[in-house]
């Protein structure tokens, strides 16, 4: 079974990913990452040619391609890979889904220094960036919240792993 993570840009999911994948014995991807590859751009190149409508359409065909991989992965999600609510709906009926919860201060700080990066950051000041970081996470929330397992920035990864046997019986 897949392990799927989510949260908002900048929580940490490409950091804590890998780390849990090697704790279960499991393979690791980054959503994003097979995104760049698959479409040999930039997920902001990608946008601005095509648009964010065509960018969640072909980010829900790749990650609907990843979940039918046989072997197990933990798979790090773009921030609003599942704010697509049947994509939600799919993954949580095949895959255990982890919301990285971290406060907004905190995001907005980490996001403060690291959004050239992110293409849905692109306003031209520092205060608009700092509304737009506030209304994306409060529309998501409400599709964070329905994930299996909710952590936050200063979980153990032991504890991690214990709470994953309730939903993976033969975990590490």
């Amino acid at each position: 079974m897949h392990i799927l993570i989510q949260g908002f840009m900048g929580c940490g999911k490409s950091t804590i990913g890998p780390k849990l994948a090697r704790a279960l014995a499991y393979d690791f991807l980054d959503i994003d990452q097979v995104f760049i590859r698959t479409f040999k751009c930039s997920i902001s190149d990608f946008i601005d040619d095509n648009g964010i409508r065509a960018f969640r359409t072909a980010e829900r065909q790749i990650l609907n391609a990843v979940i039918k991989y046989k072997t197990p992965h933990v798979i790090a999600l773009g921030g609003g890979t599942l704010v697509q609510m049947q994509l939600l709906k799919t993954v949580l009926s095949k895959c255990v889904v982890i919301y990285l919860n971290v406060p907004l201060p905190i995001l907005q700080k980490r996001l403060r220094k690291d959004f050239l990066n992110r293409p849905l950051l692109t306003a031209p000041n520092a205060n608009e960036r700092v509304n737009i970081i506030k209304s994306l996470w409060m529309k998501r929330q409400k599709y964070y919240t329905l994930s299996q397992i909710e952590i936050t920035h200063k979980t153990k990864l032991q504890v991690l792993v214990k709470r994953l046997h309730a939903f993976i019986p033969y975990t590490a």
